[in-house]
């Protein structure tokens, strides 16, 4: 970067966005963060029509946005569709702002757009996606959303990350419920000798990444934008390394 510059953060109080502000803050940049969470700069809903004229204020005064706000857990958006489907609101009334206010837009996307995968599979950004969740198809809606105000002019990068960890996971609201969290939480509090179901086949894989190297590819994504560097859009944030559940818990 150069220069000081004031980046909207929306998720801004999660486990993701913390560690971005913090990152963008040692830089030498100012975050503003959106959340419903704890205590942000902003209190304010992404996913309400009511918040787009306070949103668009706050657009129109940064140099640029990472969209993390959203619900991180499958298996509530399994439970609350409807309300789930308010994030792909929310992307719609942000991609549209950024478009109109010519602001360079980060998006979180998930892994879940490609659906189960194949055993020992090594999924690529141009993979055919297929959604078996309604998480995993909430934000590839998400992802089109946007995509069609990149046609129309939307500076825009696509992060389709898979699974993150690392310091601050445990305290993020929105971690708190992942099913890889409540087995480490099992296996803490379960006496010597005792045995844990991990609660997935045998063959089922998961890529983990560090929290460290998904902040990087964030803020190299929003400086590949103001660089006008014409990158693919959408990019896969993972290591490439398949691990078992029960080879990660014994770990």
């Amino acid at each position: 970067y150069t220069g000081v510059s004031t980046y909207l953060v929306t998720g801004g109080e999660g486990f993701i966005g913390t560690a971005l502000r913090r990152a963008l803050g040692e830089a030498g940049h100012r975050s503003i963060s959106i959340d419903i969470a704890n205590v942000p700069d902003i209190y304010l809903d992404v996913d309400s029509a009511g918040s787009l004229p306070l949103l668009a204020e706050q657009v129109q005064a940064c140099d640029g946005v990472f969209h993390l706000a959203g619900v991180a857990d499958a298996r509530w958006c399994e439970e609350h569709p409807g309300e789930a489907m308010g994030m792909l609101l929310g992307s719609i009334g942000l991609g549209k702002l950024c478009g109109r206010y010519q602001k360079p837009l980060v998006f979180a996307s998930t892994g879940f757009v490609y659906g189960v995968p194949r055993p020992n599979t090594l999924l690529h950004a141009r993979q055919a996606t297929a959604p078996a969740s309604i998480y995993g198809l909430v934000k590839l809606g998400c992802e089109q959303a946007l995509r069609l105000y990149e046609r129309r002019g939307l500076a825009l990068r696509i992060l389709r990350l898979f699974n993150v960890y690392g310091p601050g996971q445990e305290e993020a609201v929105t971690y708190k419920s992942t099913v890889f969290l409540d087995k480490i939480r099992e296996v803490l509090d379960a006496p010597e000798g005792a045995v844990i179901t991990v609660g997935t086949p045998a063959w089922v894989t998961r890529d983990f990444v560090f929290i460290d190297d998904v902040v990087r590819a964030f803020t190299q994504s929003m400086r590949s934008l103001e660089r006008n560097n014409q990158a693919v859009t959408v990019w896969n944030v993972g290591r490439g390394v398949p691990v078992r559940m029960s080879q990660a818990l014994a770990t």
